[in-house]
Parts: C-alpha cells; sequence; structure tokens
C-alpha cells in the first residue's frame, strides 16, 4: 500500500455539468411561453412545424457534417444534432410572445458566454505551471 496521496482523476469535469445544466435551463426557458400560452396554440401547428424543422434541420445538420474532417461521423452527428434542433424550434416558432423568446435568448446567451468565462478562467488557474 502506498502512503503518498492518490487523486482519482475525473474522466467528466464538474463544470461541464454545470455548463450542461445552464443550457437546459435556457432552451427551458425558450419553449416556457408554449406552455404559458396554454389553449391558445394549436397542437396540430406545433407538431407540424416540429416535423418540417427537424427534417430541415436534419439536412443543415448532414450539409455541416460534410466539412467535418471525418466526413461519416460529421454527417451522423450533424443530423443527429438538426433532427433535435429543428424540433426544438418548432414550440418558438408557433408561440406569439416573440419579446418574451428574445428576452429569453438575449438574457440566456449572456448567462452561457459568462459561465464559459468562468469555466475558461478557473480551468487555467487551475492547472500547474
Amino acid at each position: 500500500m502506498s502512503t503518498g496521496s492518490t487523486h482519482m482523476k475525473s474522466k467528466y469535469p464538474l463544470s461541464a455539468v454545470f455548463y450542461i445544466v445552464a443550457v437546459a435551463a435556457v432552451l427551458f426557458s425558450l419553449v416556457a411561453p408554449v406552455f404559458v400560452a396554454g389553449g391558445d396554440i394549436d397542437y396540430g401547428d406545433l407538431v407540424a412545424w416540429m416535423i418540417v424543422l427537424a427534417i430541415l434541420g436534419m439536412f443543415l445538420g448532414a450539409l455541416i457534417g460534410l466539412y467535418h474532417y471525418r466526413r461519416r461521423r460529421g454527417i451522423g452527428w450533424g443530423m443527429f444534432v438538426g433532427i433535435f434542433t429543428g424540433a426544438f424550434l418548432g414550440p418558438i416558432v408557433v408561440t406569439n410572445d416573440f419579446e418574451q423568446v428574445t428576452m429569453s435568448c438575449l438574457i440566456g446567451s449572456g448567462i452561457l458566454i459568462v459561465l464559459t468565462v468562468c469555466i475558461r478562467i478557473t480551468s487555467k488557474l487551475g492547472r500547474p505551471t
């Protein structure tokens, strides 16, 4: 048994978990106007927009993935991310409260930028030189 201290290196940094939680909070704040509106939204239109935007997102993601240095992986991940991004934009298109969506985008983007800067600064400070 060794007397020195051994530290187990984390495979996934805790700061990344905080970042993922912040991204999820911003995304849910964008979709909130749909659920607040309640009966004012036609759910047939909502589903139609989600399907159309998911298909467009899939094609756009595949097109962007073509420029990845591993084309097959780039196309696959581009399509995967494009489907979810496009489907997530469906509720934003259907809502009539664009002011709230715009403010959520601006504030959420600011929060994510500040969080990214904080993670970057603390990761530089934590490394031995």
